[in-house]
């Protein structure tokens, strides 16, 4: 998502971002109910984890799959989704 086309509805002042110090990472969550957030993925996008998602959801296709080389070995990845070894770079 565009960061200029996103913009909270409510509760913007409940949004804690934890940054990790040795990386050039951060995440943002719910100081009330500790809930993964949406964030700022670079100066020109954001990332919405998809548990957010409540509506239009049944529109949705997963396009990319990203550090698929670090999943489970149980896990099976069941879509076209394109799988990536590590990040996902649009560049």
């Amino acid at each position: 998502m565009d960061n200029e086309a996103f913009q909270w509805m409510s509760g913007e002042d409940q949004v804690l971002i934890w940054k990790k110090t040795i990386r050039n990472w951060e995440t943002s969550f719910c100081r009330v109910c500790g809930s993964t957030l949406p964030g700022i993925n670079d100066e020109s996008s954001m990332y919405v984890p998809t548990g957010l998602i409540t509506n239009g959801d049944e529109s949705l296709k997963v396009v990319h799959h990203i550090w698929a080389d670090c999943k489970s070995v149980w896990y099976e990845i069941g879509d076209s989704g394109k799988q990536h070894r590590q990040a996902y770079k649009d560049k």
